[in-house]
This record gives structure tokens, C-alpha cells and sequence, in this order.
């Protein structure tokens, strides 16, 4: 599992709501998206437990806390991401990487 495979960009249009241009650094990963979603429409929340934070304050560039790491889950590879670091555990290695200045992994 490589860090390409799960750093991806992600793309919202909002008209009139999302600053055209607007770019934001911050981790997000699948789990945030229902949480986002249901604090979009006002919905309330679910009597089960949601996994997952909403993005919507990163999404209307507003100052609150954001993730500090995202878990990344492929078969038997587990990672755990920081905007500084990617440890990567699996059956045959463990390891800790650093990231470089535009957040992708550095080469050992």
C-alpha cells in the first residue's frame, strides 16, 4: 500500500456557499462523509453511533479543529496518516515515513 493510493484530492462545488478557489490541506477520510452530509441537511443525528467527523466547517472555511490523523485500512495493510507522517504496518513490515513539504511520502 502506497500513499499515492489513499492521498487523494477531493472536489466540492457549492455555488454560493464554497468560495470558488478555496483550497484546504486538511485529512478527511470516507467515515467523515455521512457526518457531513446529515450536519448539511439538519438532520438529526442517528440513534447508532456515526464514525466520523463532518467537514463541513473546512468546507465553509471556517477556523475549527480538524483531524489529526486518518486510519487507512486495505486488506491486511493498516496506516495510520498525519499531515507529518505515515506509519504502515502489515504482516511482513513495519515502518515510519516521513512526508514531504507538499504532504506525499518521501522515498526511503
Amino acid at each position: 500500500m502506497t500513499d499515492r493510493g489513499s492521498h487523494v484530492p477531493l472536489i466540492v462545488s457549492w455555488p454560493e456557499t464554497i468560495t470558488p478557489g478555496t483550497r484546504c490541506d486538511d485529512l478527511v477520510e470516507l467515515a467523515d462523509f455521512l457526518p457531513t452530509f446529515l450536519q448539511i441537511a439538519s438532520a438529526p443525528k442517528p440513534m447508532q453511533r456515526v464514525h466520523g467527523q463532518s467537514f463541513l466547517p473546512q468546507l465553509l472555511d471556517k477556523e475549527e479543529p480538524s483531524r489529526q490523523w486518518v486510519p487507512i485500512d486495505y486488506k491486511n495493510n493498516r496506516q495510520i496518516r498525519t499531515r507529518e507522517w505515515i506509519y504502515t504496518r502489515n504482516e511482513n513490515l513495519t515502518r515510519v515515513n516521513a512526508l514531504g513539504r507538499r504532504g506525499h511520502c518521501q522515498r526511503d
